[in-house]
């Protein structure tokens, strides 16, 4: 663009702004430092479009959190060749903030019931433990049981269910290989057998979306239906139309458009 005779014509193109872009876009030092911008936060822009999506996923989030930062630390400390590691730790304050205000035990509880984490091809991984060995997950589970079951007994039992869970009492060959190749809610509906209360728990977590764009969407469905042009519907008649909206929306996530196609996810 600016090495065309059109830009070299332009009224505009002799002012000191048009002047500097000119520079910098002919600078090959910039476009250093934008391919470097680009390359550090990928990771985070490839778990963003992970988690935007209709796949249940809850339970991988704090996982792929820990992994996007790894991934930028090995990127970053390539570059800047710092083992002060400033810049790193300026961009994971940011990160880790970001996911403090976001994040809930709830998250904890779905990555330690996420069972291929306890796999053997995940745990032969380098520096990879299972989630119980992790003080910090250890007790966000601790935390969101004892606040979801408040007696005691519940509680107790959900814990007895939880470990029996994580050492893989009762799990045949089958189940154990199972872990790693099925998808976190369907292991727990074929093989949760043995813990009842925890598989009712953990169908329910992880089953869950990570986005919010599911509730937002409902937001936005009740507005098409009471606007400000039609606001006499009583509120009962408003919420059995956004009911009906939202439900035939849902049916059409079943047809095949909205997996393969030109189509795909717009819905």
């Amino acid at each position: 663009m600016v090495i065309s005779q059109s830009w070299s014509l332009w009224r505009q193109s002799n002012t000191e702004r048009a002047t500097n872009v000119k520079h910098m876009i002919l600078d090959d030092t910039w476009w250093d430092r934008v391919e470097y911008l680009l390359s550090f936060t990928e990771p985070i822009m490839s778990m963003i479009r992970y988690t935007d999506t209709d796949h249940p996923c809850l339970g991988e989030v704090y996982d792929g959190i820990d992994s996007m930062i790894e991934e930028m630390k090995i990127i970053i400390n390539a570059k800047e060749q710092d083992p002060e590691e400033t810049f790193f730790k300026e961009v994971q304050s940011i990160c880790v903030e970001w996911w403090n205000k976001m994040s809930t035990p709830l998250h904890l509880l779905a990555f330690a019931l996420t069972p291929k984490f306890y796999s053997d091809e995940m745990l032969a991984k380098p520096s990879r433990v299972p989630p119980y060995r992790d003080s910090e997950v250890s007790e966000g589970c601790r935390t969101t049981l004892t606040k979801l079951f408040p007696d005691s007994e519940m509680e107790d039992l959900m814990s007895s269910e939880f470990a029996d869970f994580v050492a893989s009492n009762g799990q045949s060959v089958a189940t154990l290989r199972d872990k790693y190749k099925k998808d976190a809610h369907a292991w727990w509906y074929l093989n949760g057998h043995t813990s009842p209360n925890l598989q009712t728990l953990a169908i329910k977590l992880l089953s869950q979306v990570a986005r919010s764009s599911s509730s937002e969407r409902n937001w936005s469905t009740y507005s098409f239906i009471h606007s400000v042009k039609r606001n006499r519907l009583a509120a009962s008649k408003v919420e059995e139309l956004v009911y009906v909206h939202s439900k035939l929306r849902f049916l059409t996530h079943k047809q095949k458009e909205y997996k393969d196609g030109s189509t795909k996810f717009w819905v």
